[in-house]
């Protein structure tokens, strides 16, 4: 089937960042990587939901910020979990 072809494949790509990582060169080499395919920020933040979540927010807007601002076409994730394997588990299942 033509759809099947290879020339048709796009990539999805899961970059797990750091909230100091706003300005990393990694962010736009996999903006240009994906070339139409599903492109996600995931950043994990360690603790409890209920006592992080205007941090969760505030992280979530400074990333939307960012990538509206670099132009990047790209989904912001923050998770919040008590450890970072369990988090980085999270975002592999979004």
């Amino acid at each position: 089937e033509r759809k099947d072809h290879a020339k048709f494949w796009r990539p999805s790509v899961l970059l797990l960042v750091d909230s100091d990582e706003l300005k990393s060169p990694l962010i736009r080499f996999c903006n240009s990587l994906k070339k139409g395919g599903l492109y996600v920020l995931g950043s994990v933040v360690l603790g409890d939901l209920e006592t992080l979540s205007k941090e969760v927010l505030a992280l979530r807007s400074s990333w939307m910020t960012m990538i509206q601002r670099e132009n990047i076409k790209a989904l912001p994730q923050v998770t919040v979990a008590s450890s970072a394997r369990v988090g980085y588990q999270n975002l592999m299942l979004c």
